[in-house]
C-alpha cells in the first residue's frame, strides 16, 4: 500500500473540521459539549464508521486475499451506538448484519472471517463493547466470535 497524504484543517465554522486525502474530502465536527456544531460525524462516530466499512467490505466480498473467492454480496448493517456506564469504554456498539440469500453457516463464516482479519476491530474491541447479531442468531460479543482477547497479536 502506498503512503497517503492527509491534511486536517479548521474551517470558518467553530468546531467544524475538514480532512482531505489524496482522493477525498471529509467534514467532521467537534461535539456540542466542546463547541462543535454536532451535525457532521465526530471522532467517535468516525471510529465506528471505519469498523462498519471494514465489515461491509469483508462480508460483501469475503475471500480475504484469494481473488477467486471474492463475491459482491448485498450487505446491510444496522448499528446502534450508545454511551457506556463503564468509564473505560467509549461506548456500546450493537450491530445487526443481514446478507440476503446467504445460508446461516455462510454468514457465520463471513462474520468470523471479518472479525479475525479486521485490524480496526482488533483495536476498537478494547474500547467499545461490541455485539453482533446475524442470520437470526441472538447478539453475541464480537470478542467471543473472534477468539477473544487472548489471541496473539498480528504481525
Amino acid at each position: 500500500m502506498s503512503p497517503q497524504t492527509l491534511l486536517a484543517v479548521t474551517s470558518g465554522e467553530p468546531g467544524r473540521f475538514v480532512v482531505t486525502g489524496d482522493h477525498y474530502q471529509l467534514v467532521t465536527d467537534g461535539t456540542l459539549q466542546t463547541g462543535g456544531p454536532g451535525i457532521a460525524p465526530g471522532a467517535r462516530e468516525l471510529l465506528v464508521v471505519s469498523l462498519l466499512t471494514c465489515a461491509l467490505n469483508a462480508v460483501r466480498g469475503g475471500g480475504y486475499g484469494d481473488p477467486a473467492e471474492h463475491r459482491d454480496r448485498t450487505v446491510r448493517i444496522d448499528a446502534r451506538l450508545d454511551d457506556s456506564d463503564d468509564p473505560v469504554l467509549f461506548g456500546r456498539l450493537d450491530l445487526a448484519i443481514d446478507v440476503p440469500g446467504e445460508r446461516e453457516s455462510a454468514v457465520h463464516e463471513l462474520v468470523v472471517g471479518w472479525l479475525d482479519q479486521c485490524r480496526i476491530h482488533e483495536i476498537l474491541r478494547e474500547h467499545f463493547a461490541i455485539s453482533v447479531a446475524y442470520a437470526g442468531r441472538p447478539p453475541v460479543s464480537t470478542t467471543t466470535l473472534s477468539g477473544g482477547a487472548d489471541r496473539p497479536p498480528r504481525r
